[in-house]
Order: structure tokens, then C-alpha cells, then sequence
């Protein structure tokens, strides 16, 4: 059995939560974590982006943590955190943005929109497509989650990587998109030729994740639809009505036009939509209530220690530094290594530990210092472990030099893997 493949994927701390978040990305993220090695984050640096208060900012970003575990993400099988935690972001941002280009980002849609609503810009607006593709890469994700507005933003991840690997070597993975069917992109009930945003006031428009049942109701009864009457999924001419059908096929796994047969009266459809979005969301409410109420999740400090803690940062930015060629930091000769390191990495490889790459396999025979050749085709050059209610992963970075047989050129691939698990 080969190793698990690896997911990413963010959330800003830019507002409450919606209905098209949940629909659009939070319960793919839920089916990830059993089968991939997935990693969730809360990317607060992201939300920077639009003027907030500090306080705000830090009561946003707990409630969104509470919001990941609401939804039924589980630290003991995935791992969240908080980006502004790892400083390793911004750091690989701006190696990225000597690597993009002013006219990639100019032409991304999410700027341009948001841009025209505004007599100024922030220049973090125009260049945060790169702290993303950062986010992704410096994890070495194989597949992102992510909804269909995010789609530009992952290609512009993808155009990152290959360019960074076709002048230094194969450094970076690059990441394929993970973007669902149904509800890839929820529109507001108001405005349905515009997503449905957190960051965007629309009272009657948006559908909160924690909205009560009255106020669900109240929402849809409402949305726009069309005069018509007549009952079918088009969305260029019924945009509103497509958005319900899409809501309802979203709620109850079924395509829009599925669920647009048998339906006569718009009311008759709206009805549905409601008690169909309240049973989704209900399980999501009565979660959040819980983890209100319990210590372990009252504080952040109580939540940090509960599994939300910064997790240590991964090896991919040290080893990208010198891949470019900057000057190596100088450590003493009596410097002390990871704390740990040595007692973790020498039992596991001694007897052979197995190390898996792709579909290559890695073993080596003999205890591991970090920095030393190892017997086989590489060598460990970082490692870390991260801990969480008692599972413990070991991650290690290996480099490995080989020649491509085709070319005859010599190669260096970073590799970012799990190792043991206990």
C-alpha cells in the first residue's frame, strides 16, 4: 500500500461562515481526511487583505477553527492550524512572486471584481494569489479542494510550480484540483449572478452555516426567481432558479435536473429547499453548541492544547532557499539538533524502516543523523514530529540525486513524507 496523497486547503477568517462555504468546500473536506493525508488551515494573513479590526481578526479566526471542528474535522485525522503560526508562508510568498509575473495576477477574476468596488487597492489584494499558491506548495500537496471561483487562483498555483521546476529541478510538487460537481459555486439568493460571500454584506442573500431554521426559511421563501413559472435548470436565463435547484441537488445528492422534476409552483420548490438546507446545516448547528459549551474549547489557549496548536514548519522552504542559491545559514559546530530528532529517526530506520516516494521505495538500514548520506538512493535532510491527543506522525524531507536515463542529465528531487505513524 502506498502512501496516502496529500491535501491542502484554507479558509479566510473574513466573516461568518455561509451555506455556499459548507457546500462549496467544508464537507469535501470532511470526506478528504479519512483517505488522504490532509491538512486544513485557518489563513488569517488572507483576510488582511480588506481593512479589519485586530480584535475582530483574532474573534474571526477562533470561530472559524470551532467552525472546522462543527463541520467534522477531526484533529486526530487531519491536521488544522493556523497560517499566520507557520512564518514560513509569508517567506515562500516572496520567493514565489520573483517567480509570477504582474500580468498573471492581473488577470485574475478575484481581483478584478473586488477591485472595482473599491476607489483603492491594496497591493496585498493584487498579489495574495501568490501567498496561496505558497499555502500549497510549501505542504508538496498533490490535490486542493477548493470551489470553481478558486479555480484561476490553482492554475496560477500550478504555472508557479512548473516554471520554479523547470529552472532549479523537480522541487515542487505540482498540485491537482479537487473541485466538486454539484454546488461547486453557490450564488446569492438576491443577487444570483454573484457568489454568495462571507465578506460581502447581503442579509437576505447569504445563508448563514449557523443560521436557525426560521431564518433559512425566511431566506429562500424570499430569494429571486423569475415570472415565468416555468420550471427548469438554466442558468443564463433563470439564474435564480437555478440556484435553488442547485441548492436542493447539493443538499440531497442529486443533479438540478433531478430534482426540478414533479414541481409545478415555485413555492412548492422553496419549501423543499428550506427544510432540505435546514437538515444539512442542523447537525452542523447543534456541533458548534457543544463545543461552546465544553472547556476544552471555551479559549483559544484551551483549543491550542485541545489539537489546534501551530504544527512545526515543514522543510520545503529551507531546501527551495538553497535550490536558489542564497547563502547558508552558519550554525556552530556545538549546535543542538531538532529536540528529539535522533531518538525518533534511529529506531524507526535501524531495522530497515520504509520510506515511500511516488511509487518508489526508500529503505535504510542504519540510524539516521540528519545531514548524512544514507545507505540507498537518499539522503534525509530535514525531519519533524507532530503530536496530536496521542497520534503521533513523524515527517521527514529526503533529497535524492539520480540521472535520467533519457537525458543523461543529473536531477535533484525533494520529497515531503510521512513516515510512521503511532
Amino acid at each position: 500500500m502506498g502512501p496516502m496523497s496529500r491535501v491542502l486547503s484554507g479558509i479566510a477568517p473574513s466573516g461568518d461562515f455561509t451555506l455556499g462555504n459548507y457546500l462549496g468546500a467544508l464537507r469535501h473536506w470532511v470526506t478528504f481526511q479519512d483517505d488522504h493525508d490532509a491538512f486544513y488551515c485557518v489563513v488569517d494573513l488572507h483576510a488582511l487583505t480588506e481593512p479589519i479590526e485586530p480584535a475582530v481578526l483574532r474573534a474571526n479566526t477562533f470561530d472559524a477553527a470551532l467552525n472546522l471542528l462543527a463541520v467534522g474535522l477531526d484533529p486526530e485525522r487531519c491536521t488544522i492550524f493556523v497560517q499566520s503560526h507557520v512564518p514560513e508562508h509569508p517567506r515562500l510568498t516572496w520567493l514565489l512572486e520573483c517567480i509570477a509575473t504582474m500580468g498573471e495576477l492581473g488577470r485574475m477574476t478575484q481581483y478584478k471584481e473586488k477591485s472595482e468596488r473599491h476607489e483603492t487597492v491594496r497591493a496585498g489584494l493584487f498579489t495574495y494569489p501568490v501567498l496561496m499558491a505558497a499555502d500549497i506548495l510549501l505542504y508538496q500537496a498533490d490535490a486542493v479542494p477548493v470551489g470553481d471561483d478558486q479555480r484561476q487562483h490553482l492554475e496560477l498555483t500550478r504555472e508557479v510550480a512548473l516554471r520554479f521546476n523547470h529552472r532549479f529541478g523537480d522541487v515542487f510538487t505540482v498540485p491537482e484540483a479537487a473541485i466538486p460537481g454539484t454546488a461547486a459555486r453557490v450564488m446569492d439568493l438576491q443577487y444570483p449572478d454573484r457568489k454568495m460571500s462571507k465578506s460581502v454584506a447581503s442579509p437576505l442573500g447569504t445563508i448563514g452555516l449557523l443560521d436557525p431554521a426560521e431564518d433559512i426559511k425566511k431566506k429562500v421563501r424570499k430569494a429571486v426567481t423569475d415570472t415565468d413559472g416555468e420550471l427548469r435548470h438554466d442558468r443564463a436565463t433563470k439564474p435564480g432558479l437555478a440556484n435553488l435547484l442547485e441548492l436542493l441537488a447539493g443538499a440531497t445528492n442529486r443533479t438540478p435536473e433531478q430534482v426540478a422534476v414533479g414541481y409545478e409552483r415555485y413555492g412548492d420548490l422553496k419549501n423543499d429547499v428550506a427544510d432540505a438546507l435546514d437538515d444539512l446545516l442542523r447537525p452542523v448547528r447543534e456541533r458548534r453548541i457543544e463545543l461552546e459549551t465544553d472547556p476544552a474549547y471555551r479559549t483559544p489557549a484551551a483549543a491550542a492544547a485541545a489539537g489546534l496548536a501551530a504544527i512545526p514548519a515543514p522543510p520545503t522552504y529551507p531546501f527551495v532557499m538553497e535550490t536558489w542559491g542564497t547563502f547558508p545559514e552558519i550554525q556552530p559546530a556545538d549546535a543542538p539538533r531538532p529536540a528529539g530528532l535522533l531518538d525518533v529517526l534511529g529506531p524507526l530506520l535501524a531495522d530497515g524502516g520504509l520510506i515511500l516516494h511516488g511509487e518508489q521505495e526508500f529503505t535504510y538500514h542504519r540510524p539516521v543523523v540528519v545531514g548524512d548520506v544514507l545507505v540507498g538512493r537518499g539522503a534525509v535532510v530535514d525531519a519533524y514530529q507532530k503530536t496530536s491527543k496521542g497520534r503521533t506522525m513523524t515527517f521527514v524531507v529526503v533529497r535524492t540525486d539520480w540521472t535520467d536515463q533519457a537525458t543523461g542529465e543529473p536531477v535533484v528531487t525533494s520529497t515531503y513524507n510521512v513516515i510512521h505513524r503511532a
